[in-house]
């Protein structure tokens, strides 16, 4: 019986010493847990205060190379609280606004995952000081921590990419206009390219970044936001990198220039399967087509 009582009450102990040790574990563990989330958040904190202050750094050195700053405030205000929504892109939602002086403007409200805070102010500062018929003017930004904005004229007649196709059988811009149209966007892209001060280069022409005016005036738009020339949705390992080259390797090689130097399909088939270091880069392309 006085064994049983002893093994009872060193039971109890070894049971009381283990929940004890348990509960001291956890709350060891909720301390570390929560010092390390608190420290994560503070560090967190800081870096977005140095960003912060670089970019307040960089608009007073550039404060007559860039267009008006607006307040997020002033932005909802003047869009009436984003109500007309005139497009979606991929930089972010586009909403018809008017200014204090009753000039209308497109205002285009950022994704908060694109580009960060001085590419941001970099691409405004260039593109404030192009100025051109066949380039779309940018009279303003907003910028508020993740909250970022570019204010600009409003074109109208919309992109051109709803009015180059057919509807119901009838094309809905002449000849003589579309003829006009693709002369003014390479009016504005040997502007981009040769005579602005800051040469920038777009890397995403097409309809749907072609503004009409009243008089369908092309005016280029959306050249603005670290995207550089990568393809989109592509999971950044060795494996997608790899894959993504070996394609553009073998579709560059497809259109080549001199007929002589497209693979055959049996060809392309091998590069496809096989290992990118035996893929090649192809020749530069000629000017014109050989004989």
């Amino acid at each position: 019986m006085i064994r049983t009582l002893e093994f009872k009450y060193t039971f109890s102990l070894n049971v009381g010493y283990s929940i004890a040790g348990t509960v001291v574990l956890i709350i060891l563990l909720a301390c570390f847990i929560r010092t390390f989330s608190f420290n994560d958040r503070r560090f967190i904190w800081q870096m977005k205060v140095e960003g912060d202050k670089k970019i307040e750094a960089f608009l007073n050195r550039h404060e007559f190379l860039t267009p008006k700053r607006y307040r997020y405030s002033d932005v909802k205000n003047m869009t009436n609280s984003f109500r007309d929504k005139l497009g979606k892109g991929g930089y972010g939602d586009v909403y018809k606004g008017k200014l204090l002086d009753g000039q209308l403007v497109a205002v285009k409200i950022l994704n908060k995952s694109k580009s960060n805070g001085e590419d941001f102010m970099n691409e405004v500062s260039s593109i404030s000081r192009t100025s051109h018929v066949n380039i779309v003017t940018l009279l303003g930004f907003c910028f508020e921590g993740r909250r970022r904005a570019l204010i600009y004229e409003f074109v109208p007649n919309g992109s051109l990419e709803k009015f180059i196709f057919q509807k119901n059988g009838d094309r809905q811009l002449t000849w003589e206009m579309l003829y006009k149209i693709a002369v003014g966007i390479a009016r504005g892209l040997e502007y981009l390219h040769r005579g602005c001060k800051t040469r920038i280069l777009h890397f995403d022409i097409k309809p749907h970044n072609i503004l009409l005016d009243d008089d369908f005036c092309p005016k280029i738009s959306d050249f603005e936001l670290d995207e550089e020339l990568r393809l989109q949705g592509i999971v950044d390992d060795d494996v997608d990198q790899e894959r993504v080259r070996k394609m553009i390797l073998v579709s560059l090689w497809c259109i080549q220039t001199d007929p002589a130097n497209r693979p055959p399909m049996s060809r392309v088939l091998e590069m496809m399967e096989g290992n990118i270091d035996s893929l090649t880069i192809p020749p530069k392309p000629f000017l014109s087509s050989p004989s």
